[in-house]
């Protein structure tokens, strides 16, 4: 693993900015650029919902696209990860 392995991790952080093109039919693809907001399903499968940024004529407007439709996504800025806050682990006397 390198530095930039490290700085990147490996998944997805909410509050990133990234920029990502999609299918949108056989010829076309469909480039999405603005905040990545989570995860969502429809059905079964997953897909990455992502709020458009000023480069769209809908900035604001939220983007659902299928995971498998992903050709390539690019890191624009990395929002830190919120680490997880461990329980203390409490005594016991039963």
């Amino acid at each position: 693993m390198n530095k930039k392995d490290d700085e990147f991790g490996s998944e997805l952080v909410e509050g990133s900015q990234y920029m990502l093109r999609s299918l949108y039919s056989r010829e076309k693809t469909l480039e999405t650029r603005g905040e990545f907001k989570g995860y969502i399903f429809i059905g079964r499968e997953q897909a990455l919902k992502m709020e458009l940024d000023d480069s769209h004529e809908d900035a604001g407007t939220i983007r659902v696209i299928p995971s498998h439709m992903i050709i390539h996504i690019d890191i624009i800025s990395q929002a830190s990860r919120k680490k997880e806050k461990t329980k203390k682990a409490g005594n016991y006397f039963g």
